[in-house]
């Protein structure tokens, strides 16, 4: 393990900003994964939104009179009008 000391003692200091800034991140990164959500951990309260089915049309949203399918109910809409 000589041919590496060299290498480690240049390694074993942290000499400039941005050294003190990785190890921060890193810290805090750490520190995150190993509180897994513990300090932040509380339920969605509109988790149940998306799960759940609109109960009100978008005609009766509006106020609109909602239109038919009915084939025959349009054909004699569009005759009354000529």
């Amino acid at each position: 393990m000589t041919s590496l000391d060299p290498l480690f003692s240049m390694l074993n200091r942290p000499s400039g900003y941005a050294d003190y800034a990785a190890i921060t991140a890193f810290s805090l990164a750490w520190g995150t994964y190993l509180l897994k959500g513990k300090a932040w951990d509380r339920p969605d309260p509109y988790h149940h939104v998306w799960f759940e089915k609109p109960q009100v049309s978008d005609a009766a949203a509006s106020g609109g009179v909602k239109e038919t399918r009915d084939i025959s109910q349009k054909l004699q809409e569009t005759v009354r009008r000529f």
